[in-house]
């Protein structure tokens, strides 16, 4: 489980899940005798979105043993991300009914549903937006009555912008500024530089149904939604616990799931090494048992383990994401995480081309000013840009 010297790491790993059985709870106890440096944890917990699952889990367990200060601090988070949780389920029913009365088919997916799914509880898990997929025909008509709601671009868009996003990209991100509610509308479950995807026409006759606030809504089947979440940890160079988190948790809340279907869709988005590596991390990281013959079919995959060990040695180094070397290696392993060679080359362009930067983006204009008419030729000064920046750390990453 450990992967590193630091306690307060140990301990983080084993409040990563809803459920603590004997022997972590005798784990519980050794580590908290030890120097535990709470500031370290409570932040690392945070990053990591994990301070719902450390306050649930060390209060039930041993509260004795942290200092009242410590504890109040974890159950004043844990409160306020309960009700907000609570109120951004509101939020999401109300654009349900909104999409619905005006005959668009959604879905909604991780977020809200994931906690309900895979954690039983909306309070145990923190997140910040709300994910909803509509089909691609109804892609901007959804986004339109979004607007007409109070939302807006999280990042301002012309309209020749967001005619390109719609064709090249997966979802727009809109807030609402009243309340920070953000919103993923999405008209694909995966990413653009994986030709294939779940769309609604696929699904619907695949849909289950979840229970929020009262309401059923629509939900992935598991086998589906496990293999979009690590699809969704891959493409975030699983950077953060919960995400390893949510896959051991919705495995585990299933215990019956139908692994021929879990890797026959796999296969059908040439996904097959990022479930392997979700799967390796939620076994080493958080000790998930899997069917021998799911553990023998990951384990084949040398690439994955190798991609795993990574990880682990990263996942609690605090760095600044935006570094050069970090978007490397970040870039190196999503990269790393796509079997074929015309999905890697799909994914570079797409690192390349992404229209968004096009606005420009406040690092493309530092780099090169040009008046607003001349704004298109940031489409050819941004590779320019991410060669400089970056490529020196890209070189060292290869030879290495």
């Amino acid at each position: 489980m450990a992967v590193g010297a630091r306690p307060e790491a140990e301990l983080l790993l084993c409040c990563a899940r809803t459920q603590v059985d004997s022997k972590i709870a005798e784990r519980f106890e050794i580590l908290l005798h030890e120097e535990i440096d709470w500031t370290y944890l409570i932040r690392i917990a945070g990053a990591h979105g994990m301070l719902p699952l450390v306050y649930w889990n060390l209060n039930a367990a041993c509260p004795d043993a942290i200092a009242t200060a410590n504890l109040a601090q974890l159950r004043d988070h844990f409160c306020a991300n309960a009700a907000r949780n609570l109120f951004l389920a509101d939020e999401l029913l109300h654009l349900l009914d909104l999409l619905a009365a005006n005959a668009i088919p959604a879905l909604p997916f991780k977020g809200l549903v994931l906690a309900a799914a895979a954690y039983g509880n909306l309070a145990l898990r923190e997140f910040w937006d709300l994910d909803v997929l509509v089909s691609e025909r109804d892609f901007l008509r959804a986004k339109d009555l979004f607007l007409v709601e109070g939302y807006r671009f999280l990042t301002p868009l012309t309209a020749t912008q967001v005619t390109n996003w719609s064709r090249t990209q997966n979802a727009f991100s809109l807030v609402r500024g009243d309340d920070e509610v953000h919103v993923d509308l999405h008209c694909r479950i995966t990413p653009r530089y994986l030709r294939h995807s779940l769309d609604l026409a696929y699904l619907k006759e695949r849909l289950e149904t979840v229970s929020l606030l009262g309401a059923t809504v629509p939900s992935l089947p598991p086998e589906d939604l496990l293999v979009v979440l690590c699809i969704h940890g891959g493409k975030h160079a699983w950077t953060r616990l919960d995400w390893i988190c949510g896959v051991a948790e919705l495995i585990r809340r299933h215990p019956c799931m139908d692994w021929g279907k879990v890797f026959d869709q796999a296969d059908r988005l040439h996904g097959r090494r990022m479930l392997a590596l979700g799967l390796l991390l939620a076994s080493n990281l958080l000790e998930l048992s899997l069917p021998q013959e799911v553990m023998n079919r990951v384990q084949a995959d040398f690439k994955a383990q190798t991609l795993a060990k990574r990880v682990r040695a990263r996942l609690f180094q605090e760095t600044d994401s935006q570094s050069a070397p970090e978007v490397v290696a970040a870039f190196l392993l999503r990269l790393q995480t796509l079997e074929r060679l015309q999905d890697r080359m799909r994914y570079a362009l797409h690192v390349l081309a992404t229209p968004i930067l096009a606005t420009p983006s406040a690092r493309d204009a530092a780099f090169f000013r040009l008046p607003p008419r001349l704004s298109y030729l940031y489409y050819l000064i941004r590779p320019i840009r991410l060669m400089r920046q970056y490529g020196l750390s890209l070189l060292r990453h290869l030879r290495t």
